[in-house]
């Protein structure tokens, strides 16, 4: 852990919630992995505790308690590899060029690594998806799969772990991730946007605009677009659209959005994607 000691010198607890929740925020405080009440940032009630420290990775209704459809903000991963060596978990994380806001030491066998993005994801499944590619991108056979959910409950830096005697230490903050780096580097790292497009059964077009029907492959797109194989997913994405009930006006609309501009060729793309999905319907 030698390469944190620097880091270690100029951040604070208050540094690291900061950086994974924004003021206004709340989220489940905990003296046991049981917890489940949920207190603002501002006033959270563990600060009371002098005993180890748990609390949850994402931002909550204050309002509800602790569960996943608890979760306002779809922003903050957790990464676990303590199927490996302490003095090889950050070596790898190291090696591989992973992208990450802050790490942690568990007081124990891990090091928790968190990857807080720019921009939150909008539901869920969006969020599933991502970490399950972050997963891939780290190593499948290294990491800790039982922390996929997101309200799951990590090490809070500053306390004492209870079974071991020893500090979870807070070892780095790097700040938030920008979306389209972590993207790029899942890439780079061989965990692409899984295909949503082969085997499906056919689904009838929506009669109204209903983007909660999109493919979580077009969601990608629209989030994040593609560096190769543009009019591919282009024509994927914009017949998608045209299933869950978008006219052509309003697909062109929002796939402009993804780089600012779209050329003849892409506006015939689009217009052949419509013209092939309608005359599906017309057909059944």
């Amino acid at each position: 852990m030698s390469d944190f000691a620097q880091a270690q010198k100029t951040v604070s607890i208050d540094d690291f919630l900061k950086t994974l929740f924004d003021k206004e925020e709340a989220t489940c405080f905990s003296e046991t992995p049981r917890g489940i009440e949920i207190s603002s940032l501002n006033f959270p009630l563990i600060r009371r505790s002098q005993g180890e420290a748990f609390f949850s990775i994402n931002p909550m209704d204050p309002n509800k308690t602790r569960a996943d459809s608890s979760v306002t903000k779809y922003r903050n991963f957790l990464i676990e590899m303590d199927r490996i060596a302490l003095d090889k978990q950050e070596q790898h994380i190291s090696e591989i060029g992973m992208p990450y806001s802050t790490a942690v030491f568990s007081g124990s066998k891990s090091l928790h690594f968190i990857i807080s993005l720019e921009t939150p994801l909008d539901n869920e499944y969006m969020y599933r998806a991502l970490g399950k590619r972050i997963f891939k991108a780290v190593g499948d056979d290294l990491v800790d799969q039982s922390v996929k959910n997101p309200s799951r409950f990590s090490r809070l830096p500053g306390h004492i772990r209870l079974d071991t005697g020893k500090e979870q230490k807070l070892l780095a903050i790097k700040g938030r991730v920008p979306n389209a780096e972590l993207e790029a580097w899942l890439l780079n790292r061989g965990a692409p946007p899984e295909e949503a497009w082969e085997n499906l059964t056919p689904e009838p077009r929506s009669t109204f605009k209903n983007p909660s029907r999109l493919y979580g492959a077009t969601k990608n797109f629209l989030m994040y677009g593609v560096e190769s194989n543009w009019n591919q997913s282009l024509f994927k994405a914009a017949a998608d659209m045209c299933r869950c009930g978008y006219n052509e006006e309003e697909a062109t609309q929002e796939l402009r959005r993804i780089t600012g501009v779209l050329d003849f060729s892409d506006i015939k793309t689009i217009g052949s994607a419509f013209k092939n999905e309608l005359s599906k319907t017309s057909n059944t």
